[in-house]
């Protein structure tokens, strides 16, 4: 083999010397803790209120929501901030 077939060599190589930038994603979950303390930060007690939705309510909200609800019932929390009388 030449000098200039080494060149000659990487013009032909097959597709697999060559990367493809792929996409990437990266997503970040709150628990339920967190998201509460980052929407009501100001409350300082969390009670979970179970709700029944009828399948007319549940369909509604599919429907706005665009995405399935997976529990027959749902949880509610009620937040909560200690008041203080004087």
């Amino acid at each position: 083999m030449r000098a200039g077939d080494h060149a000659l060599l990487l013009l032909v190589a097959p597709p697999a010397f060559v990367q493809t930038a792929m996409p990437a994603r990266s997503a970040q979950y709150l628990s339920i803790e967190q998201a509460q303390r980052a929407l009501f930060a100001d409350a300082d007690r969390f009670e979970p209120v179970p709700v029944a939705l009828s399948e007319s309510d549940r369909d509604s909200i599919e429907k706005i929501a665009g995405t399935r609800t997976l529990l027959p019932v749902d949880r509610i929390w009620r937040a909560t901030r200690r008041c203080s009388v004087t």
